[in-house]
């Protein structure tokens, strides 16, 4: 009897331990369950956070770097003389900031009244009261066509964007008298 009791107490420990046992596996899934959670829903947000807003900040440094050396760039263009858009010029800064004259170009009997730069800068076209349109080369810097054909002072003039010193027969001049 002694035996049984023995035999009984002995069964009664094992289903106990292999109760905590399962008690605390499941402890371990649960804990684990709420650890996954916590991560999902706290920790892993706030990292992406962390880390798109280290991106915007180096996308942000990094349009700020291009557009302080686009401005170098501009202003270097601009003290070597001329900026220009569209084949128009806009600015002579050298020629405001400085008493030396760059160049003339010598050829209108009269005023000139417009001109255009090429998209290439390799070209100026100019116009004038001598009713001429006139092609310079801004290598030699000379005259390397006169247009003759109008009536009355050229007034404007402008150039196709295909122009250039590699084609010019494959551009267009355009010009208008009064």
């Amino acid at each position: 009897q002694m035996r049984k009791a023995r035999e009984a107490n002995e069964k009664l420990r094992m289903e106990e331990s292999f109760v905590a046992a399962k008690n605390t596996a499941m402890e371990l899934s649960v804990m684990e369950t709420e650890e996954k959670n916590t991560w999902d829903t706290y920790e892993l947000p706030y990292r992406n956070r962390l880390r798109l807003v280290a991106e915007n900040e180096a996308k942000i440094a990094e349009g700020r770097r291009a557009h302080k050396a686009k401005k170098a760039t501009d202003k270097l263009a601009k003290e070597e003389g001329v900026s220009s858009f569209n084949g128009t010029i806009q600015d002579f800064s050298r020629w405001k900031d400085s008493p030396a004259l760059f160049h003339s170009f010598v050829g209108h009997a009269g005023e000139v009244l417009g001109f255009r730069l090429t998209s290439d800068y390799n070209y100026v076209v100019s116009c004038g009261a001598d009713a001429t349109v006139r092609l310079w080369d801004m290598h030699s810097m000379r005259c390397v066509r006169v247009y003759e054909g109008h009536g009355k002072a050229v007034r404007d003039c402008d150039v196709i964007s295909t122009f250039g010193r590699n084609s010019p027969s494959g551009g267009i001049l355009v010009s208008c008298s009064a």
